[in-house]
């Protein structure tokens, strides 16, 4: 059942920070949900001032995250000692895999087609996640502006 909030909720935040749904043409949802997953542009927000990518940052995973972990009746409440302190980079990475599933479903016709938010067909994806992640904390440069950006959402969200 969490599965399909989740997906609901990415449906529906994909539409606030990007340019696709049922308001544009089939092509332009298809051609902008394969650009968005192609390398995962769709988890970067710009670059900082020296130039480096900002990852793990787009505001529509900020979006995600704050809704799904930290509403009034979620995750956060029930395991404050989970969530409390910065948001848990397994929950970032499920959060991206939920977008990257919600953007999946525009890449064949255009039309959302809706698809079953399950291990079987995503568990490759967040894995690929995890270890993205594990990527970027090997560089203490992006470690760092990921640690933060997990506390500041953490007091966002409350």
């Amino acid at each position: 059942m969490w599965h399909s909030i989740i997906q609901g909720k990415a449906h529906e935040i994909l539409t606030w920070f990007h340019n696709i749904g049922k308001h544009r043409s089939d092509a332009e949802n298809q051609s902008e949900a394969q650009m968005l997953i192609r390398g995962a542009v769709f988890l970067r927000d710009g670059v900082d001032a020296e130039g480096s990518t900002n990852n793990m940052a787009h505001p529509a995973l900020v979006a995600l995250i704050t809704d799904f972990f930290y509403a009034l009746s979620s995750l956060s409440i029930a395991f404050p000692e989970v969530f409390s302190c910065e948001v848990p980079k397994v929950a970032m990475c499920l959060v991206a895999t939920t977008l990257h599933a919600a953007l999946n479903e525009y890449t064949q016709t255009g039309t959302r087609q809706d698809c079953p938010f399950e291990y079987v067909g995503y568990s490759r994806v967040f894995t690929g996640f995890l270890d993205m992640q594990h990527q970027l904390d090997l560089v203490p440069k992006h470690a760092s502006k990921t640690k933060a950006l997990g506390i500041a959402w953490v007091t966002s969200g409350r």
